[in-house]
């Protein structure tokens, strides 16, 4: 979100931001939206979660800007690259640091090592990412205490910290980073969970997700204890069965059945994960209309445009 802020800044485009943190949703743009559709603009929503029913405005006058969820894939624009078409910008504009952000964003330290990134791009863009995400040198410290003490089982490693936050965890497991590495991770916090890993697995998990699916991905979610502890009951069943090649797709654990809704979780912790992205904050933006109709069933997609934008709000 940072790097997308920086490019409307550079084409010198409208921005409004509510300087909004994890958790940005629909509602919370709601008057902008009413009042860009009132000017015969076409709202863009960058990473929003939309809590609102569907009469509150028309969805199909709307562009979607996200790559998670739903829109997550390994083959799907990132939200920098989605912005970047919507903007019609030439190729030539597109840097290399741009395409590290946008790798990092889609496939976190392997996307950049898939477009031939060494150390000494993947560890100043990591570094970035975190401090984008608030987290500093306590959080560190505290990712490297709850590490040394991680707790391996077949197919899964469950590391449990003090911190609110996994991304300084996910970053320190990786070999790239100086870590033990892992195929699939889970992160206990105090409020949430986060996994990092198989796709599939991810995809099993009914709840916010994303990355370079369905090769691997990330999951989060918030909860009360008991939703909580079933889920880390049944990751830990799941990837064991994975380990062992069963190729089963739902099993049962003490607590019940492989489907995960989290039903009751507030909505200000709807995005209960820390994604390694830079700074999933959400945002809106106004095009003008006359946009290609490429969409989904109820929002368009980002798409290119002619690059007359009128807006940028909440970047």
């Amino acid at each position: 979100m940072l790097e997308i802020g920086r490019l409307l800044e550079a084409e010198s485009a409208i921005v409004t931001d509510r300087q909004l943190s994890w958790g940005a949703a629909v509602s919370d743009y709601h008057s902008e939206i009413q009042a860009a559709l009132g000017a015969g603009q076409t709202p863009v929503l960058v990473e929003l979660m939309d809590d609102l029913s569907p009469e509150c405005f028309d969805r199909s006058r709307t562009i979607v800007v996200d790559h998670h969820g739903a829109l997550a894939g390994a083959e799907r624009p990132t939200s920098l690259e989605q912005v970047f078409n919507l903007l019609a910008l030439p190729r030539t504009r597109w840097s290399r640091r741009f395409a590290l952000v946008s790798a990092n964003d889609r496939d976190h330290v392997a996307g950049m090592e898939s477009i031939g990134a060494g150390a000494e791009e993947i560890v100043p863009i990591r570094a970035e990412d975190r401090r984008a995400q608030g987290v500093g040198e306590a959080e560190e410290s505290e990712a490297r205490r709850a590490i040394a003490a991680r707790l391996e089982v077949p197919g899964l490693v469950r590391v449990d910290t003090a911190s609110r936050t996994s991304t300084a965890i996910a970053d320190f497991m990786l070999p790239a980073l100086g870590g033990p590495g892992y195929s699939n991770l889970l992160v206990v916090m105090p409020n949430k969970l986060a996994f990092f890993g198989d796709g599939h697995l991810v995809r099993q998990m009914a709840s916010w997700s994303g990355g370079a699916l369905p090769l691997r991905g990330f999951w989060g979610m918030a909860g009360n204890e008991q939703v909580r502890t079933y889920a880390i009951e049944l990751l830990t069943e799941l990837a064991k069965r994975q380990q062992g090649g069963s190729g089963e797709s739902e099993v049962r654990t003490r607590t019940g059945s492989a489907s995960i809704q989290a039903e009751g979780v507030d909505r200000a912790e709807g995005c209960p994960v820390d994604c390694p992205s830079m700074s999933r904050r959400g945002a809106i933006a106004s095009l003008d209309n006359g946009l290609e109709d490429t969409a989904q069933p109820a929002y368009r997609s980002a798409a290119p445009n002619s690059g007359d934008c009128s807006a940028f709000m909440g970047v």
